[in-house]
């Protein structure tokens, strides 16, 4: 996955919809995060409706921080509890994510009020989708 997206000559933005095929018991979400460890193409990625989980929302996280050319994640219809690891890519990639969507998720009661707390810092971000949000 990595090698295809940095071999790809393109001067537009690509835009990665991968909402409900990463099969939760494979390798293909660490497969796909591979590509984004050196991103200059892909500005939105579309990980909604996979059944993550904490940790996965965790790799995540930890893969794209510091991405300046991602601007629009969407992690909509997941099943992850908390927000930490979301603050934590804010600090770092704030100025550069636009569109954030955590709609339908399993989300505690202390992560939605994290996430309200920290919503003012969230500088860049234009649209925040916190619809459904299941405490």
């Amino acid at each position: 996955m990595g090698k295809l997206m940095r071999s790809v000559n393109t001067k537009r933005d690509v835009k990665l919809n991968l909402s409900g095929l990463i099969q939760k018991e494979s390798s293909a979400l660490d497969f796909i995060l591979q590509g984004f460890k050196q991103n200059d193409i892909c500005s939105e990625v579309n990980f909604s409706g996979n059944q993550l989980d904490n940790q996965d929302l965790q790799k995540i996280c930890e893969t794209i921080e510091g991405d300046s050319k991602l601007n629009k994640l969407l992690l909509a219809q997941n099943q992850f509890t908390e927000c930490a690891p979301l603050l934590e890519l804010m600090k770092h990639n704030g100025r550069f994510l636009q569109y954030l969507d955590i709609s339908q998720c399993l989300m505690s009661d202390e992560a939605l009020r994290d996430m309200a707390k920290s919503v003012l810092s969230l500088t860049a971000v234009e649209d925040l989708a916190l619809c459904g949000i299941m405490p």
